[in-house]
């Protein structure tokens, strides 16, 4: 077996694995405490991620025509659409409610990575209405509650067509830009702990714990580039032009 299939194996299976132990409640069994505690608030990340990444590499790459795309995003749309209002409205454990977050937001993103690329300029409607949206919401609570909604709605567009757009059309990858985001996103998932940790007030109080409910996909964020763009670089030959 080659050295790329055990890495997609291993990639996919280690999400899967932690995704359902964080379902189960069976976390804190194989992790220290602290870190059980972090792990086991980065569902919807993970299910993110999880999704993103078998749609680039299965299904993107399969050869389709127009009406084929339209077909399967449609199909895509409807189901995680209906997933999420399962999830929301019907009479699901706690662990399991959480995800309907990830799943409205997985209705409008794999659609969205269909998108033929260079990126259509009405394309970027998607991540701009992601911030413009709470931004003019201001602290309400729809806003914050579809918080990961609109951070997965705006990290992961920016990671596949800003960051390393070779990830969805086969141009190389730059590892400087890569590295760099993928810092600046560290950095970000640090200070946002530690400023919570501050319990700050008002506006910058509003601010952080917004950023707080946002982390879990910035993490997915940094899962996506270390799969596709450090550890399997070779996956965006794959991709239609």
């Amino acid at each position: 077996m080659s050295r790329g299939r055990l890495l997609t194996i291993a990639y996919f299976v280690a999400l899967a694995v932690l995704l359902a132990l964080i379902l189960t409640g069976t976390v804190p069994t194989v992790l220290p405490g602290g870190l059980a505690g972090q792990v086991s608030h980065n569902s919807e990340g993970l299910l993110v991620v999880l999704a993103v990444s078998l749609w680039i590499q299965f299904v993107r790459v399969r050869p389709m025509t127009r009406p084929q795309v339209l077909l399967v995003a449609l199909l895509a749309a409807a189901a995680w659409g209906v997933v999420g209002l399962v999830l929301l409205l019907g009479p699901a454990p706690a662990q399991l409610v959480t995800l309907n977050e990830s799943a409205f937001a997985l209705a409008l993103l794999l659609p969205y990575l269909l998108l033929r690329r260079p990126l259509p300029l009405w394309g970027w409607l998607l991540p701009v209405a992601a911030v413009a949206i709470p931004l003019i919401g201001g602290a309400n609570p729809v806003t914050t509650d579809l918080a990961e909604v609109f951070g997965a709605l705006f990290f992961i567009p920016l990671s596949v067509d800003a960051v390393d757009r070779g990830i969805l059309d086969s141009s190389p990858v730059s590892l400087l830009r890569v590295l760099s985001w993928m810092t600046v996103l560290v950095l970000v998932v640090v200070a946002v702990h530690a400023f919570v940790d501050f319990t700050p007030v008002g506006l910058f109080e509003e601010v952080t714990r917004y950023l707080s409910r946002v982390t879990e996909m910035v993490i997915a964020s940094l899962m996506l580039h270390t799969y596709f763009s450090l550890l399997r670089p070779e996956l965006r030959s794959e991709q239609p032009r």
